[in-house]
């Protein structure tokens, strides 16, 4: 499946297969899929202490909540390194613009009830002088303690790029190009 999308952006990495996902995405797909040998969702604890290695400084833990908001529950030393240590515990669906915070909050009701995952890559304001593209690969695992439904999101900037606008804190836009991932069960109709 081709990802659907605007134009992609000017990517700087041999990783990158035709214009789609990059090689560490596939690889966290396929950690993800190791971890699930006789169930249906890898448990996050699991997961993140022995299945994800040395991709854990990229990876951020999301839970979907209520009325259009989805928080950070953990972020890993590069995710903290380019968005401060203040992502941690905020709500990542007010990060998006106001137009597309109920698409934002849908993708992850679908990566947490069909199950499935979902690949994007996604313009992100780290300041007023400073927006990079982020790779951003989301995959349900499962909190056996609750057994509540999380996204696990292996992040990676891929594209250093002029402020869009004059953001002077962290801001997302929407995707400029996105794909889910059939985990075995379909995905969403669009």
């Amino acid at each position: 499946m081709s990802p659907k999308s605007a134009k992609l952006p000017h990517i700087n990495d041999p990783s990158f297969v035709s214009g789609g996902r990059s090689a560490k995405s596939y690889a966290f797909e396929a950690l993800w899929r190791a971890a699930r040998p006789d169930r249906q969702l890898p448990d996050s604890s699991a997961f993140l202490s022995t299945h994800v290695g040395s991709l854990i400084s990229n990876i951020m833990i999301i839970e979907r909540a209520a009325r259009l908001r989805g928080f950070v529950r953990t972020a890993g030393s590069e995710i903290l390194a380019l968005a401060g240590p203040d992502i941690v515990g905020c709500d990542y669906i007010a990060l998006m613009p106001e137009a597309f915070r109920k698409e934002a909050w849908w993708s992850l009701g679908a990566m947490v009830s069909r199950p499935c995952g979902l690949w994007e890559l996604m313009p992100v304001h780290f300041g007023p002088d400073s927006a990079s593209v982020i790779e951003i690969t989301g995959l349900p695992v499962i909190e056996s303690e609750t057994g509540q439904v999380l996204v696990a999101s292996y992040m990676e900037q891929c594209a250093t790029t002029k402020a869009m606008s004059a953001q002077n804190s962290l801001k997302a836009e929407t995707a400029i190009a996105y794909e889910f991932i059939d985990l075995g069960v379909g995905i969403p109709d669009l």
